[in-house]
């Protein structure tokens, strides 16, 4: 086998991949080929033909596609090779792009109060799956920041996981991980007043939950927070835990290590946060706890 698009089908198919990956392995093959003006294998997975097309991408390209682009091509050659139908590539050799860190932001505490208390007003009207909007929105949003889970975990969680202290376990969807989540009582309340066990589960008619982020952002909107995406309400839940205890934000949202943490969540909730240098002007509340003493530096 040595044309790359029947190669990439193969490789698919032989493992447990979620569709995104799958897809992006079909696009990654999809480009190499075209830039390499050849589907075969020994063509497109050399060093020069790798490193070419990864530099081939316009300036405006964000370097984390390209990063992207450069793993996707690296597994299925690293798959090629261990059948012997192309050499192993040394990915030492092959261009790394630079991806500067990212500024990470998330909602306030007074800003998620402020969307709760519009999604407690919005049109009460009932969605296909029977749930009235008015209290799936409000117990949602309450589920997401309490927890911090994923949009898909908000989505699948059930009231009758919920023991009588307020946690819950779960088993989140994309890492298949194990996680122990914690409710306060007004969002076991608002979860309560919905009469199914899957009391945040959207429906299924808008599986892709484009429906889903728009009623969010117009309710965003309508409460005068004009930033952010349902994904800030982990973000916000991970980033306050944290303040509160360093090194816990990670635990709480299920990561497998802290630097997960650290490149996605906003560090500036932290405590560990470095402090500020004095101010430079004369305020007495800014100056030094400890005045400076010449006699300290009698002998530079």
């Amino acid at each position: 086998m040595n044309n790359i698009f029947e190669f990439a089908e193969q490789y698919i198919a032989a493992r447990d991949l979620s569709d995104l990956y799958a897809m992006r392995l079909t696009l990654a093959a999809d480009r190499l080929a075209t830039f390499a003006r050849s589907d075969l294998l020994e063509d497109c997975f050399t060093e020069i033909s790798v490193n070419r097309f990864l530099s081939s991408h316009p300036p405006e390209t964000s370097p984390r596609t390209v990063r992207s682009y450069r793993s996707d091509v690296l597994a299925l050659w690293n798959a090629a090779a261990d059948l012997d139908l192309v050499p192993y590539p040394v990915a030492r050799r092959i261009k790394r792009p630079k991806c500067p860190a990212l500024v990470i932001d998330c909602f306030s505490v007074e800003e998620v109060r402020l969307i709760v208390a519009q999604a407690e007003r919005c049109h009460p009207y009932t969605m296909s799956n029977g749930i009235n909007r008015r209290q799936y929105w409000p117990a949602a949003i309450r589920l997401a920041w309490d927890t911090g889970l994923r949009r898909g975990d908000v989505w699948k969680f059930r009231k009758s996981w919920i023991r009588p202290d307020g946690s819950a376990r779960i088993v989140q969807n994309k890492t298949g991980q194990a996680l122990t989540v914690r409710l306060h009582p007004s969002t076991i309340e608002a979860l309560n007043a919905i009469p199914f066990d899957l009391a945040t589960k959207w429906p299924s008619s808008d599986a892709n939950g484009s429906r889903f982020s728009k009623q969010f952002k117009d309710i965003c909107r309508s409460a005068g927070v004009f930033r952010g995406t349902f994904k800030w309400l982990r973000r916000g839940s991970g980033s306050y835990v944290e303040a509160v205890q360093p090194g816990a934000g990670g635990k709480h949202l299920g990561h497998s290590s802290p630097q997960v943490f650290g490149q996605h969540y906003d560090a500036r909730l932290t405590s560990a946060a470095a402090p500020m240098p004095p101010a430079l002007d004369d305020g007495a509340s800014d100056r030094p706890a400890s005045e400076f003493n010449p006699d300290e530096f009698a002998f530079l």
